[in-house]
């Protein structure tokens, strides 16, 4: 089922009202910009209440722009509801990086760094906080790294999917300058 989108200019591209909706909670604005026929300063204004009537009036009428929802849009789309599941997915990938960083190497045992600590002053029992807050800090940046390279697997096979894909080996971008 396709959901029902209008073409936002506000927004650049077609979007869901929800999406739409969401957007204008976050839109407010106050600026001036110079007109050039009239060779002064303009002031506008824009906010929150504004867009949500422009949101309503957008989706109240008839779609009149026959083109299709893009394939780019599409992925901006279902990235976005990829991104809303971000903090349950990492709680999932928690448990997987605890155990390795656990079976880590490079981890040291407690025993050694309460020595270390107690090197540079610290009691045992600030030492054993210590270690559990380190070790807490590589376990949540673990399962951030796991979810990124997860969120970017998932992007990918969408831009696959609705036809947007482009390699980055085929990009004229070199990493060098």
């Amino acid at each position: 089922m396709t959901e029902d989108t209008r073409y936002w200019k506000r927004m650049g591209m077609r979007v869901t009202k929800q999406f739409a909706l969401e957007a204008a909670t976050k839109m407010q604005a106050a600026a001036s910009y110079h007109d050039d026929e009239s060779f002064e300063f303009v002031q506008v204004s824009f906010d929150t209440i504004s867009a949500e009537r422009e949101v309503e009036t957008l989706f109240s009428r008839p779609d009149t722009d026959s083109d299709a929802f893009d394939g780019a849009n599409q992925v901006l789309i279902e990235a976005m509801k990829l991104h809303k599941k971000r903090g349950r997915k990492i709680k999932q990938l928690r448990k997987k990086a605890r155990t390795t960083v656990l079976e880590s190497d490079d981890l040291k045992s407690l025993e050694d760094y309460i020595i270390e600590m107690a090197d540079r002053g610290y009691g045992e029992v600030e030492a054993n906080k210590q270690y559990e807050q380190d070790l807490q800090s590589k376990i949540v940046s673990e399962a951030e790294q796991r979810y990124q390279e997860w969120y970017d697997v998932e992007v990918v096979e969408l831009q696959k999917k609705y036809g947007v894909y482009k390699d980055p080996e085929d990009d004229d971008y070199d990493e060098e300058e």
